[in-house]
């Protein structure tokens, strides 16, 4: 009897130590997730790849500038096509609490049409906060650390169920900002099968010209209304 009650104690020492060791686990990550609020201006390249990223797998392409929060946000994403090589982009939008802009440089013209929101676009303050939530939300693992494109990540694991997907995401977090610089998303189904989300280039709190958060002089603008 007593040798079952020394296990059953161990038992419960052992649940209790796993989940103290959690706990201390998550409320680490929960303090580098919130440093993302710290990010008041942002550039990079957003890609997003069928497996590694190539000129074969990438199938979105773009260039994300931003700076400001809340009422006061202003950001600019340049679209290229997946496999292009050209310079200009393919589309411009401009976006903030009281305009977007919608422009493609091969026809020559933009499109505004008035707006009355905080942009939520990639890149924004409420994207990064809403990427983080889920994060927050979710199962997840510490499984290590690792240099990302010359940035200390810590590395962590997440179940993701949507619908009928399940998979297992595995995100690269920039520990100084607490921004995901790489997610790698796996198909529980297929494993082969995976999708890589990143960050390229990051700079954060750095200055950014005005002139990418206007249009372009000298183009037609037709106005749509809401």
């Amino acid at each position: 009897m007593k040798k079952i009650i020394k296990i059953l104690i161990l038992i419960a020492a052992i649940i209790i130590f796993a989940f103290l060791a959690y706990k201390i686990q998550y409320n680490y990550l929960v303090k580098i997730l919130d440093k993302v609020e710290n990010i008041n201006s942002i550039k990079y390249q957003s890609l997003m790849s069928y497996g590694e990223p190539s000129s074969e797998s990438i199938f979105s392409n773009s260039y994300i500038y931003r700076r400001g929060k809340g009422e006061e946000t202003e950001v600019r994403m340049e679209i290229f096509s997946s496999s292009s090589e050209k310079k200009q982009p393919d589309i411009i939008t401009i976006d903030n609490s009281k305009k977007m802009y919608f422009y493609r440089p091969e026809q020559n013209t933009i499109k505004e049409r008035d707006v009355d929101y905080i942009p939520n676009s990639e890149g924004t303050e409420l994207s990064f906060l809403e990427e983080n939530k889920t994060i927050k939300e979710s199962k997840v693992l510490i499984v290590g650390k690792e240099l990302v494109d010359g940035k200390d990540c810590l590395i962590i694991k997440q179940l993701q169920k949507t619908g009928g997907f399940i998979g297992v995401a595995t995100h690269w977090i920039w520990i100084e900002y607490g921004l995901p610089i790489k997610t790698k998303v796996v198909d529980k189904n297929t494993i082969s099968d995976y999708a890589i989300v990143a960050r390229r280039n990051v700079e954060v709190n750095t200055d950014i010209s005005n002139d990418l958060f206007i249009p372009p002089p000298g183009i037609e603008i037709i106005h749509i209304d809401n």
